[in-house]
């Protein structure tokens, strides 16, 4: 929602693996309160963050300044996941586009896809999206799941001690999963 284009009901539901039918009543309540609006396009309805809330940028460039401005003990953490997100965009298994507003945000996309499995954000979080792991990279999702201990459901904030490189390495095998789908590769 943070690109000029916005996303479609389905694809916020699918995003953050949440029913298609409360879409509409959540943004309606958002777009109350200035958070979202409609984007003035002709066909299915779509919503984008208003202004104040929405900046993209391409690549991790935007990202990585912003980790400068993090605490001193977040830095290794960010500066490990934009360097395997770097790694993973280089391989063509992902695109990155850095958003601002209240929190940077990098967003780690399947290529040609809106919805990422992974965003990154300063001051130091990590965010799986379920629905897009169930749809794109099932066979990685159960990996995930072990090293997270819990469900991958909705969107997800990932424990700071459950950040590991393990997790990375777990997380670049959906991405190869991904892609593996999407040429129909086996």
């Amino acid at each position: 929602m943070c690109t000029t284009g916005g996303m479609r009901n389905q694809e916020i539901a699918d995003a953050i693996d949440y029913d298609e039918s409360n879409v509409w009543n959540t943004m309606t309540t958002l777009q109350g309160s200035g958070i979202v609006e409609q984007v003035p396009v002709p066909g299915p309805q779509r919503w984008r963050l208003t202004a104040p809330y929405r900046q993209e940028f391409r690549g991790a460039g935007e990202f990585l300044k912003a980790v400068t401005t993090a605490p001193a003990k977040q830095r290794p953490f960010l500066d490990r996941a934009a360097e395997w997100a770097t790694r993973l965009e280089a391989r063509g298994l992902a695109e990155l586009t850095t958003s601002r507003g209240e929190v940077t945000e990098l967003h780690v996309s399947i290529p040609g896809e809106r919805s990422p499995l992974v965003t990154v954000n300063v001051p130091s979080s990590i965010w799986l999206f379920g629905g897009m792991f169930s749809k794109r990279a099932p066979r990685a999702e159960a990996r995930v799941r072990e090293l997270i201990g819990q469900q991958l459901t909705g969107r997800l904030t990932v424990q700071k001690e459950k950040r590991t490189d393990e997790l990375l390495d777990a997380l670049t095998a959906a991405y190869e999963e991904a892609a593996m789908g999407r040429t129909g590769a086996e």
